[in-house]
């Protein structure tokens, strides 16, 4: 169960966000690492990542509280980055290649905006609704399955699991003082080579 603390009170306590020497070097080499990975897959793939966070600061900044804004639009920016490298390599229809970026970058402004606790009860209601959509992803339709089901069914997992990260992330950047631009190149990086690892073990090549 996370609680909410001190340390997540003061992350989210209104600051400077200046941009020095060190911060653009982060940038940069998060967006290069992005660019390098969508390259393979295509224009499409390589605009999702150049448009996907900047529609995420859009949606940041409708999420935004009073003093949150820094941080709705971060972590809106972020989620939306992962959900593009994740859905990447998928090839997947147009709706499900667009609606990881989107949920990304809603469950990251929110979280990011309001911290919201995760507790038995949440995380209850995010397994139901899962089991729910799985259940109808698996009846007989006379339509034939929707495959999109199956992408609904794993949102309330993924939401869970960001809002779990970004309260966790948030308590050790107050903790420990690590920049953000550094744990968005580290998220990157980790994502990346994530799917590196399960494209060599399953023998798949980009």
């Amino acid at each position: 169960m996370i609680t909410s603390t001190a340390g997540i009170q003061d992350a989210a306590a209104p600051a400077k966000w200046q941009f020095g020497v060190s911060s653009l070097l982060w940038l940069m080499v998060t967006v290069g690492m992005c660019l390098a990975f969508a390259r393979p897959f295509g224009m499409g793939a390589m605009m999702l990542v150049l448009l996907a966070p900047f529609f995420a600061a859009f949606v940041g900044l409708a999420f935004a509280r009073p003093g949150t804004r820094q941080q709705a639009i971060y972590w809106a920016v972020v989620c939306a980055s992962l959900g593009s490298l994740c859905v990447i390599p998928a090839r997947v229809d147009p709706g499900t290649f667009l609606f990881w970026p989107l949920i990304g970058a809603v469950a990251g402004a929110y979280c990011g905006a309001r911290m919201p606790l995760v507790n038995v009860g949440v995380s209850s209601k995010a397994v139901v609704a899962g089991f729910v959509l799985l259940a109808l992803y698996s009846l007989p339709l006379r339509t034939g399955r929707y495959e999109f089901l199956l992408d609904l069914a794993f949102a309330p997992a993924v939401c869970l699991g960001l809002a779990v990260l970004i309260r966790t992330i948030e308590w050790l950047r107050a903790e420990y003082g690590t920049p953000r631009e550094i744990w968005a190149a580290g998220l990157v990086f980790a994502v990346i080579a994530g799917q590196l690892a399960t494209a060599r073990m399953s023998g798949m090549s980009f």
